[in-house]
């Protein structure tokens, strides 16, 4: 059960981070077509 829910924990995080990294990626993208 705890190792179960430690591994959704993590699953949950990675995309988190992945997803952070993807919006830093499309607004860096956007300030630099603006310019």
């Amino acid at each position: 059960m705890y190792m179960c829910f430690s591994n959704l924990y993590i699953l949950l995080i990675s995309i988190i981070i992945y997803f952070d990294k993807f919006c830093k990626i499309l607004f860096y993208k956007s300030i630099y077509l603006n310019n």
